[in-house]
């Protein structure tokens, strides 16, 4: 279970980077993109929610770290509001513009909750 809810989260953060059209390795004192072979896989409501189920259980087990009592009620927070952006849909398309950038971002303050990432959330 752990093994597979940290290739989830790798996968995560790998298209969020992908997503993004570049990202960046050190080669020196240059910055070069890095190449991606495969384009990010979109995935529909019910696979992403068995996702933030999975990611539920790992986060109260400690996985992939240990959160705070601040960071445990950001994440049930925003946990809670991506469900209810998602009721009643079965693809992201079926939601407005909208709709579909509050998704993106409550999925970005997410993963920056898990990570520890400050910025993001």
């Amino acid at each position: 279970m752990k093994r597979l809810l940290m290739i989830l989260m790798i996968s995560l953060l790998l298209s969020a980077c992908a997503s993004s059209g570049t990202a960046n390795r050190s080669t020196g004192n240059q910055l070069d993109p890095v190449p991606f072979t495969e384009e990010p896989r979109k995935v529909d409501v019910d696979e992403y929610l068995e996702f933030l189920d999975s990611l539920a259980v790992a986060i109260g087990e400690g996985v992939p770290r240990e959160l705070t009592l601040r960071e445990r009620e950001q994440f049930r927070d925003t946990d809670s509001e991506l469900r209810d952006m998602l009721e009643g849909v079965t693809n992201v398309d079926e939601l407005s513009d909208e709709a579909q950038i509050e998704v993106f971002n409550l999925h970005e303050r997410l993963q920056g909750i898990v990570i520890g990432d400050p910025e993001n959330y």
